[in-house]
């Protein structure tokens, strides 16, 4: 259509502009009372060597773990306090426990209007003698305070060390301790160890629409870091930051996504995803891109898990502003410093009213057409070639990192024309798209065909048009005009706000757990199955964050524990597997999923279990298939060989084997 049939329809949504912006702006007001409370933790944590309140180097001791949890609490929404009333009560009647203590000192601070000056405020000045005493006098004590006068919540804050920790130490009882064990249990923010260790981190949300410069700013951060993680939603996204750090930046970097491994010599910089993250060392800078995938039902606590887990002096987050709420309200629960910066989109898009109605003879160079799924990428690919003179290159999840960067490379430089890909292309890749083409608006998950989510058709439609480009403008155009209203309400309509998110437990948590049902349970055997202890925790973790935390889907997580139940599995194994990426319906997967269980039962080396007879080339689709399997069973040899390194030795030949699979498939089609 000519210019009368655009419109500008992609519109960004803040505090200022939304129509549910007083909702927004209560939550933040929220927020920065809350910020009141978190001052008081990051400001005693940095003093607990200090005044005479140092505290025995045992980071086990009972007194250390009682004053971090009851500083937490200081922090902690109002809405916990309740629920930690009967914790730490003291055995001594008519004297109270720390945290008794602790909420009695607390609520007799008067509420603070965050938006009231700072003059207007009460203050109260004090200094700390042994550990023991307040007294009003001076800050000079404390010179990172430089001279100002000291708030009365921190004079409450270091009367409840000086007059409550001895007391309530000395009446904790080893009950109290398993009681508090399961209290931090049930709080997901307090399960990791490096995070609380290292003390508070300066986090930086970065809010905005896709294609509005977030993860183009923050790649510039890392690459000025002295170390630093980059967390990416897919393996296409983890590559294309290394091979930025490498090529713009010099930096070397390597990659851990899935069954993808790379390490760079003398590497100060990773790039992973979330299916890779494991127990990662502190780091200096670390990004999580894309954490608007927060609310995938499936993956999700994998972002969850990064935000709070990660080990870093400086987080940067990015994400659509459909989820920022939550991911501050997550981070409201720990004594981190959050700023926020937001971002508005760099090139104009516009919605044509006119379909292309299916015609592959209407598409043009600088076309990225979306389909349903792998096997559709091949078809539409085959019509283009036999209908059209234009060069095509093609995107899906399963193609290897090598492909994958050839792909790219082809259609952002021009020598191919057109991109047929899958939704995966809404993962952050760098392309240079003129039209985004909608060929299909659902998804096919095996058997299975769902309509993409509002968010996903947002993020794959904002990928039309590059600022720096010659694609300066974008446009976003269907196949079929039934397609056009979800298209235009995805576009154009402020999306659902992601209001819970899912968790998942790491293996030290489950550990902890069966250890303190085991000793609060005299008839248990201290035998539990992964998932039944799941079910524990989701309960503790019920009680307090029902409106903000969610345990991940089980399902997976019983099928793949049952389909292994009858093997002499360790503890640790068990959990291992039990997400493991492979699909429990499919036969050949499953077979080799059970004999590389077996393979760690009996402490051996494992082999992948397929030689070249599995190369021959397919003549049927059903033949297709099953080289597809192929490549999930060494996709998940690939994986367990970064679990266990030393029997699942046979990752070099695994990885060409992938390679050569992954080429019958792209020729068969």
């Amino acid at each position: 259509g000519g210019e009368g049939d655009h419109e500008d329809v992609f519109r960004v949504y803040g505090p200022d502009d939304d129509p549910r912006g007083e909702h927004i702006r209560e939550e933040k007001r929220s927020l920065e009372a809350m910020e009141l409370r978190r001052a008081v933790l990051r400001r005693v944590l940095g003093r607990l060597d200090q005044g005479g309140l140092a505290l025995a180097e045992d980071s086990g001791s009972v007194k250390k773990e009682v004053l971090l949890f009851c500083l937490t609490c200081i922090a902690s929404d109002e809405s916990q306090w309740n629920a930690r009333v009967s914790l730490g009560s003291s055995s001594t009647k008519g004297t109270p426990g720390l945290l008794e203590l602790c909420i009695q000192l607390m609520e007799q601070v008067p509420a603070i209007d965050p938006t009231e000056s700072k003059s207007n405020r009460r203050e109260l000045n004090y200094e700390v003698t042994d550990g023991l005493v307040i007294d009003e006098g001076t800050s000079s004590e404390f010179p990172e305070d430089n001279g100002d006068v000291l708030s009365l919540e921190d004079a409450l804050a270091a009367k409840l060390l000086a007059a409550g920790i001895e007391l309530a130490c000395e009446s904790f009882t080893g009950k109290d301790v398993d009681e508090l064990q399961l209290l931090k249990l049930r709080s997901p923010h307090l399960w990791y160890q490096k995070v609380q260790e290292q003390g508070p981190r300066k986090v930086v949300l970065h809010i905005g629409p896709t294609n509005s410069g977030k993860t183009f700013n923050c790649v510039e951060k890392l690459a000025g870091s002295s170390s630093g993680i980059f967390l990416a939603p897919s393996r296409l996204l983890a590559w294309e930051v290394r091979n930025r750090l490498e090529t713009d930046f010099a930096k070397p970097c390597s990659v851990f996504a899935g069954s993808d491994v790379h390490r760079a010599p003398g590497a100060r910089h990773v790039s992973v995803t979330p299916q890779a993250f494991g127990n990662p060392q502190p780091v200096a800078l670390a990004v999580v891109d894309e954490a608007h995938h927060i609310a995938d039902p499936i993956h999700g606590w994998k972002i969850s898990r990064s935000i709070l887990g990660l080990p870093c002096q400086e987080l940067h987050i990015c994400t659509d502003p459909v989820a920022h709420l939550v991911i501050e309200k997550m981070l409201s629960f720990t004594s981190d410093q959050v700023d926020e910066v937001r971002y508005r989109r760099m090139a104009p898009l516009q919605l044509p009213e006119t379909p292309l109605k299916g015609k592959v003879e209407s598409l043009q160079r600088g076309d990225c057409v979306l389909v349903k799924s792998e096997d559709a990428v091949y078809r539409l690919r085959g019509r283009i070639s036999r209908h059209t003179n234009l060069k095509c290159s093609v995107l899906h999840a399963r193609m290897s990192a090598r492909t994958v960067h050839k792909e790219i490379e082809a259609f952002n430089t021009g020598l191919s024309d057109v991109l047929v890909t899958t939704d995966v292309v809404g993962d952050g890749l760098n392309l240079n798209v003129d039209r985004v083409i909608f060929w299909d608006v659902d998804k096919l998950d095996g058997n299975v065909r769902r309509p993409l989510s509002h968010l996903v058709l947002r993020q794959i439609g904002g990928r039309a048009g590059r600022y720096t480009s010659e694609f300066s403008q974008g446009e976003v155009c269907v196949q079929d005009l039934r397609y056009l209203r979800a298209v235009r309400n995805a576009l154009s309509s402020a999306p659902p706000i992601v209001e819970s998110v899912p968790i998942f437990p790491d293996i030290d948590i489950l550990v902890k757990l069966s250890e303190v049902l085991a000793s609060t349970r005299p008839n248990s055997s201290g035998d539990f199955e992964i998932h039944r202890l799941v079910d524990q925790l989701a309960l503790l973790v019920e009680v307090d964050f029902a409106d903000v935390f969610t345990l991940h889907d089980l399902i997976s997580v019983r099928r793949r524990s049952r389909l292994l139940s009858e093997l002499a599995l360790d503890f640790e194994d068990k959990y291992f597997l039990s997400l493991a990426p492979f699909n429990v319906t499919d036969p050949i997967v499953c077979d080799a999923a059970l004999r590389f269980a077996k393979g760690l039962v009996d402490s051996e080396a494992i082999d992948v279990g397929l030689d070249e007879r599995v190369l021959l080339q397919p003549q049927s689709l059903r033949e297709v298939e099953k080289i597809r399997s192929y490549i999930s069973v060494v996709d998940l040899y690939l994986w367990l060989g970064l679990v266990y390194p030393d029997q699942f030795c046979d990752v070099p030949y695994a990885q060409e084997l992938r390679q050569d699979l992954g080429r019958l498939v792209l020729d068969s089609t």
